[in-house]
């Protein structure tokens, strides 16, 4: 080996590799402790080249809701003024896509579903992603097609994977997106509705039960016409019938739920051991019944267990930040043990290098446990996700169901807090249904001047504590249901602190006296619900 140039380094790298930046043979890429990258090369001297930061455009709230309005006004007038409307297909479409789910054997525990793409242009590079919620999977779920000739059949085997909560939701989602000939890009869309039998099977009708929903309907429904994928022979060995069925869950068979028919009065009521595994049947049943005004009052039924979850959410995620820490100690400790273990064997003169070896097998021991814990823990939140997706479904429906809110407002609030799973490191679950609550609290749901001034949800902001999601998501629940609207009110323009020349002190503090308007109306909402056991404590 000969030394053909050296240069002074600022940092230690904990990792080196050789590369060719910009037709310069022979450099070197270093990676910091830190994330840096370093470029070191042979100039006209030696010379050391440091890639600049990347210049984040960060914008606040008030500026992406600037632009947002300003995109949103030129849509509209391009709507009126063009032919198409924006974004409406030309033509006709560059593929049709046709769906087929084939039948179940009694004992099945997978369904084969096949996906028929017919082009009607050319098109090249087509991917295809089959999309179904968590506990169930897709094999494979992607497919590639290099070029696509006049059709071809794709297919994907959907089953149920082992895990501790209910599936919610039975549809699967097909998207492909393409190339066409002039290259511009392309994209279609198609669902179909999976078979009850992949995740249930007919079970004997519990006695008791620990849940109850009732609903109501004027239209008589014969239980075998809801889940006709079930036979005759099935119904009878479990004692089910017309009036009264018992389900299971395929993977968790300790959840189970009960489904009966009050002909009489038509109503229905759905038992279960928990509250979880009702979304499921109350999802088919709000299907398969939407032209049949299903009714119900009970809209705060999964609203203990959707705040159970959102604690429980903030605590995994806490978690998790925390063991990184821990494992980014831990592996540093592990470097510096290493080198110094190198510096000690590079001596002339010999010692006992028996205390190293030992820090360094307690180290790698440590950081090995830590990165099982962090395996852990993630696998715990990818359950959380899963049961917040059931509980925030289930209460969309039965806030649906009650028929008295607003079809916008609902809208802003399924999309503010979303069943969405969210994994990622910068933002979860509890950031954005945080600023999606904290915007319609201060606008469409905005009971006085005061509150639209409410401070604005900071991008940058980690919740670390669920005190203030928890009251969101009750204040909102209330108004939405009662129908409180800002623009039905009397509101003054001038804020109460400004009516007599002054303006309150610390109203943009942390804590401003406005969230004392609102622990007021959880505390008053709480008296009045079910929910008081849970959050109480918080708003005290």
């Amino acid at each position: 080996t000969t030394l053909r140039w050296s240069a002074q380094l600022p940092n230690t790298p904990v990792a080196i590799d050789r590369g060719n930046f910009m037709g310069l043979a022979g450099c070197l890429i270093l990676l910091t402790e830190e994330g840096d990258v370093t470029l070191c090369y042979m100039g006209t001297e030696p010379t050391m080249f440091v890639p600049p930061p990347l210049q984040e455009s960060a914008l606040s709230s008030s500026e992406v809701e600037t632009k947002l309005h300003t995109l949103q006004h030129q849509i509209a007038t391009y709507s009126q003024s063009a032919k198409n409307s924006l974004g409406a297909p030309v033509g006709r479409p560059d593929l049709k896509i046709s769906l087929k789910v084939w039948p179940m054997l009694e004992g099945d525990s997978t369904c084969k579903l096949e996906v028929v793409i017919q082009a009607m242009t050319m098109i090249h590079s087509l991917h295809v992603n089959v999309c179904v919620t968590h506990p169930l999977v897709a094999v494979p779920n992607t497919h590639f097609v290099q070029n696509l000739g006049e059709s071809i059949d794709l297919y994907s085997a959907v089953s149920l994977v082992a895990s501790y909560t209910a599936p919610w939701e039975l549809e699967a989602n097909i998207l492909a997106v393409y190339l066409r000939s002039d290259m511009t890009s392309g994209s279609a869309e198609a669902s179909i509705v999976l078979p009850s039998p992949l995740v249930l099977e007919l079970a004997p009708p519990a006695k008791e039960s620990e849940a109850s929903l009732y609903l109501s309907t004027p239209h008589p429904v014969i239980l075998p016409t809801i889940f006709p994928e079930f036979g005759a022979d099935s119904w009878n060995e479990t004692g089910s019938n017309e009036n009264v069925a018992g389900f299971k869950y395929k993977n968790f068979p300790d959840l189970t739920f009960t489904l009966s028919v009050n002909k009489g009065q038509q109503k229905y009521r759905i038992d279960s051991n928990s509250v979880s595994a009702i979304t499921l049947p109350l999802n088919i049943l709000s299907r398969k019944m939407e032209n049949k005004s299903l009714k119900t009052a009970q809209h705060t039924f999964a609203l203990n267990e959707l705040l159970d979850a959102t604690d429980n959410n903030i605590e995994l995620r806490n978690q998790i930040r925390a063991l990184q820490e821990k494992i980014k100690v831990g592996t540093a400790q592990m470097r510096a043990v290493q080198r110094r273990m190198l510096s000690k064997m590079r001596d002339k003169t010999p010692s006992d290098l028996t205390a190293l070896s030992e820090l360094i097998t307690y180290t790698n021991d440590h950081v090995m446990q830590l990165s099982h814990d962090i395996e852990t823990a993630q696998k715990d939140l990818r359950e959380n996700c899963t049961r917040l997706g059931n509980l925030v479904k289930m209460t969309v429906l039965l806030i649906k169901m009650t028929g008295s809110v607003n079809a916008e407002d609902l809208k802003q609030f399924s999309e503010a807090l979303s069943h969405t799973e969210f994994i990622s490191e910068s933002q979860g679950w509890a950031e954005a249904s945080e600023a999606g609550l904290n915007y319609m609290l201060r606008t469409t749901l905005a009971r006085s001047m005061r509150e639209q001034y409410m401070p604005p949800f900071s991008e940058e902001s980690v919740v670390t504590n669920s005190n203030n999601l928890k009251k969101y998501i009750a204040v909102t629940i209330d108004r939405m249901v009662k129908s409180i609207r800002r623009e039905d009110r009397a509101v003054s323009p001038i804020l109460e602190g400004e009516e007599d020349g002054h303006l309150k002190e610390g109203f943009h503090s942390p804590r401003p006296t406005l969230y004392e308007d609102f622990d007021t109306e959880v505390k008053k909402l709480l008296s009045q619900s079910s929910i008081a056991e849970t959050v109480m404590s918080d708003v005290d």
